[in-house]
């Protein structure tokens, strides 16, 4: 499935159930929001992004309740979830409030021992949290993991969307 057939769809479930939805990048470096404003009446569903690519800038906007563990390492799915959640809080934890995360790598060099290509997903769906991890193939080009990752994270929130 093509990201504007992903996006479109997403925008039918999120307007079906009176939902909005923010999205915290990192990996994917604002290519999620990117796209999901190239929809037009996107603004009736979307509320917003960040990209907080750096550790520093997750630290300072996300990630409040910092970990030692994280000092180390921030492709995590404890950082994924932290980071949507706490988007999610600062929209006043709304039922109808949807937080889609991502964190990984995109570039073409290892980073912290995880592989280019690898990212975990977080998304905090009517006050439930749900993840998924995302490995792919180590041959793909910077902007083709990007775009692969975005399709992911877009794959999975349309999946989540779909149950409700």
């Amino acid at each position: 499935m093509n990201t504007l057939k992903q996006v479109q769809e997403i925008a039918q479930l999120l307007l079906k159930h009176g939902y909005t939805l923010r999205v915290a990048e990192s990996c994917t470096g604002g290519n999620i929001s990117h796209h999901l404003t190239e929809t037009d009446g996107s603004s009736l569903w979307f509320g917003g992004g960040m990209v907080t690519y750096t550790p520093e800038t997750k630290r300072e906007w996300l990630l409040s309740e910092w970990r030692e563990e994280w000092h180390s390492d921030l492709v995590r799915e404890d950082v994924a979830v932290a980071m949507a959640l706490s988007l999610w809080k600062k929209g006043s934890s709304s039922p109808s409030l949807i937080t889609l995360s991502t964190t990984g790598v995109a570039g073409d060099s290892p980073y912290c021992g995880h592989q280019p290509g690898e990212m975990w997903v977080a998304a905090v769906v009517c006050g439930e949290i749900h993840t998924l991890k995302v490995t792919l193939p180590p041959q793909e080009s910077r902007q083709e993991r990007i775009q692969a990752l975005t399709e992911a994270a877009l794959s999975f929130l349309l999946s989540l969307l779909e149950r409700k």
